[in-house]
């Protein structure tokens, strides 16, 4: 089934049969092609006479480093990923292939995202002459869009001071801010290393990415 827009309510709307299977309950999505895909509907039929659902940066090289390209949604637009009731209440969607905003847009309901998205991502060949390790440094730390090192040091020292919880409820891991209140981050947490078994206060193997 292929991505739809209302073009009314602006919610751009994602079936999980759109989605690449690649677990039990993980899902994939590929950000360049939905950006295409989205492109198509806006070419043509009454797309056209409708605002642009997003803005789009490609692959850019600076300094012999490639960086990925950048997608944003725009205009008060949503998306909203299909809510199946599956069993499990929920499924989980890994993105790749830009650096995006779609958590900001996203519609909540029961479908988590992982973003990945990183001030230093980078395209690199599988065929070998790729960035330096220095280079991937010093591009991370310079890039314009990239946090100031002292950000990094704060949210460092919060990761490793402040307080967490395990939540068998939702199966998450949560770090909270200074205030002891403020959850700064809330991501998936599994009792094995596969993700096959979200977190229910057994013991666990494995906990997504911060971000």
């Amino acid at each position: 089934m292929a991505i739809s827009i209302n073009w009314l309510t602006k919610v751009i709307f994602i079936p999980k049969n759109y989605l690449t299977p690649v677990g039990t309950d993980l899902f994939e999505l590929d950000v360049n092609q939905f950006r295409l895909d989205l492109k198509d509907i806006e070419d043509g039929g009454e797309g056209m006479y409708f605002e642009d659902t997003h803005r789009h940066s490609t692959e850019s090289v600076l300094a012999g480093v490639t960086y990925a390209r950048q997608f944003e949604v725009i205009n008060g637009y949503t998306v909203e990923f299909e809510d199946d009731g599956t069993p499990n209440g929920h499924y989980q969607v890994r993105l790749y292939g830009a650096n995006h905003n779609i958590s900001d847009v996203k519609v909540k309901n029961s479908v988590s995202i992982i973003v990945q998205n990183s001030a230093g991502l980078q395209t690199v060949s599988t065929g070998g002459g790729g960035p330096t390790a220095t280079q991937i440094a010093a591009a991370v730390w310079s890039h314009p869009d990239g946090a100031a090192l002292t950000t990094k040091m704060s949210l460092v020292e919060k990761i490793l001071r402040n307080k967490t919880i395990t939540d068998p409820v939702n199966g998450d891991f949560v770090l909270y801010d200074n205030d002891g209140t403020t959850e700064l981050f809330r991501v998936p947490l599994w009792e094995d290393a596969g993700a096959s078994q979200q977190y229910r206060g057994q013991g666990a193997e494995r906990r997504e990415r911060l971000a």
